[in-house]
This record gives C-alpha cells, structure tokens and sequence, in this order.
C-alpha cells in the first residue's frame, strides 16, 4: 500500500506573501486570491475587474464569503447566481456590496450628522434660553423615546 500512496508533506500558505496565483488551477486560487485582494489597497475593485471572479462555484463562494467576512454576499448568492446557473458572479456581488458598505457609510453619517446638530441645537437652547434638556429636546421636536440617548450623549460630552 505504502507503494500507492505518497506521504506528502505539509505546506504553509501565506496568502499575503502570495505575488502570483498562476500556479494554482482550481476553486482554491478563487479563494486564496479573494483573501489576499481583501488585505491589499486595491481590494474589492481588484475582485471586481477580475475575470476569474466571473465563475464561482457555490463552495468557493460560501468559503470567500466566510474568509473575507460578508455574510451578506452568502446570503444575497441568488441575486448574483449567472444565467448559466451552476455559478455565481462574483463581480457583479462585489459592485452590490460596495453599494451596501456605501449607504450604509451614508446614512450612519446622515444619522450622525443628525445627532451633531441636533446636540448642538440643544446646547444652544441650553445656554441661550436657560431651557432643560428635556424641555430643549421636546422644543425641537425631538420624539420622547429618544430623549434619553440624546441626554446621555450630552452628559457624556459635558464630562468630556
């Protein structure tokens, strides 16, 4: 038996370290290409402009999605399933995930732009009209459910 079978031995993968992926030929180049594009400044458009990326199997798409951390390009395969229908596109997932992290990014920043100036219309209030927080809060409209993380946004800044 010793004969038909090899003992082959164990090789480390540093895929940050990897410069050229030509010499591996199946799904693992997909995978370990995706991990290393994730690390480096190019990125998700790297994956983008790769036509390699055109043909993933279902495996490599579920093992990208795992390693470089987007569930949602996991949950979201059917929307980026090719017209073929054994594989998955994954350029078309990354243009969809660029614009998730975008809105995303968007409205966290509307919501925190909403927060600065709603803070600060408070502290206005405060100072200008001796008015309470609360009675500055319902003053601008602020809905009462969100009186008490507004209040501690401003405890918190006034200690700061």
């Amino acid at each position: 038996m010793s004969e038909i079978f090899q003992d082959y031995r164990p090789h480390l993968v540093c895929v940050n370290e990897i410069d050229d992926f030509d010499p591996f030929h199946t799904e693992l180049r997909k995978l370990l290409e995706a991990i290393s594009i994730k690390h480096k400044e190019a990125g998700l458009e790297a994956i983008q402009e790769n036509e390699i990326f055109r043909h993933v199997d279902e495996e490599t798409l579920e093992a990208i999605s795992v390693m470089i951390n987007t569930p949602s390009l996991w949950k979201n395969r059917s929307a980026i399933r090719n017209t073929e229908g054994s594989d998955y596109d994954m350029c078309t997932a990354v243009r969809t995930w660029k614009k998730e992290i975008i809105d995303e990014t968007t409205a966290r920043v509307k919501e925190e732009t909403t927060d600065y100036e709603t803070i600060n219309h408070v502290k206005n209030l405060i100072r200008n009209e001796g008015f309470s927080i609360e009675r500055a809060l319902s003053a601008l409209g602020v809905p009462s459910d969100k009186h008490s993380y507004y209040a501690a946004k401003l405890k918190t800044m006034a200690t700061k």
